[in-house]
């Protein structure tokens, strides 16, 4: 797959090889985050750009003018993260006894208006992963997580593939639920996640089975809830290193049009008051 999955020291939390710094932990037991829960299960969850093996370049939405940007390594930990990137979710039980996910629900906890700023497009992608793809419109009165086709993830052909569709797989990697999950046997959710009118504030509900018990818990971004934009009032610019300025970024189709000269802002940015 290109990820490393492990099982943690004390509690079998799950270790994502190569996921960088923007990783949320967590484990989901009887007692919700109590460690000393006999029963749990371990879930990580990090933000990836769906064209991007590698951690570097998510889309992100800079609330600045693109005048003001500086480089792009200088961006990294800054900004929104904007529709049409991939939320990745890995689940595994700290046991050999299977536990059963029964559902994932999403509840947006807070809507905006969408960030009025500049959009800054991820970097070129590189890699290739098997995941169980889904699909989450956060315009939706009540969002759902739909299954995805590999176009409806990754934005085109190519790149990273649903589990199962690669050759020599030769398994069975439908992408509804129910799913179980063991020490030794993962499970790994990419979720685009998209929205064209607002910057929202969202989390994932897990719903599981453990000796026939029902179990609930919140996937979080270090217990807050996750953040998405879209990027409707954002113009989209790109990184020219040759000449170190933003330009203009046409790629977008449903970004804010860049400025125009008319409007008193110059085509290569960098000089925009």
């Amino acid at each position: 797959m290109g990820i490393a999955v492990a099982a943690g020291a004390a509690l079998g939390t799950a270790v994502i090889s190569g996921f960088g710094a923007h990783l949320v932990s967590g484990v989901m037991g009887l007692f919700g985050d109590d460690p000393s829960a006999q029963s749990a299960v371990a879930w990580d969850a990090t933000w990836r750009d769906p064209m991007n093996g590698c951690e570097a370049g998510k889309g992100r939405v800079q609330p600045v003018r693109p005048s003001r940007l500086g480089p792009p390594g200088d961006l990294a930990a800054t900004g929104v993260i904007a529709r049409g990137n991939v939320l990745v979710v890995t689940v595994q039980s700290p046991s050999a006894a299977a536990v059963v996910l029964t559902g994932a629900r999403v509840e947006v906890v807070a809507r905006r208006s969408p960030i009025a700023g500049t959009f800054e497009p991820p970097a070129e992608g590189c890699g290739s992963f098997s995941y169980r793809s889904f699909v989450l419109d956060l315009d939706k009165p009540n969002p759902l997580l739909a299954p995805a086709r590999e176009t409806d993830v990754t934005g085109e052909e190519g790149g990273a593939e649903p589990a199962g569709q690669g050759q020599g797989q030769g398994q069975d990697h439908s992408v509804t639920f129910p799913f179980k999950v063991s020490e030794g046997d993962p499970e790994q959710f990419w979720i685009r996640v998209d929205t064209r009118t607002c910057d929202c504030d969202w989390v994932l509900h897990l719903d599981w089975i453990d000796g026939g018990e029902r179990r609930e818990a919140t996937v979080s971004d270090h217990g807050e809830p996750f953040r998405t934009t879209s990027v409707a009032d954002s113009p989209s610019y790109s990184y020219d290193s040759e000449r170190r300025q933003w330009r203009p970024d046409a790629r977008c189709e449903d970004c804010a049009p860049a400025p125009t000269a008319a409007s008193g802002a110059s085509a290569a940015t960098g000089t925009t008051p």
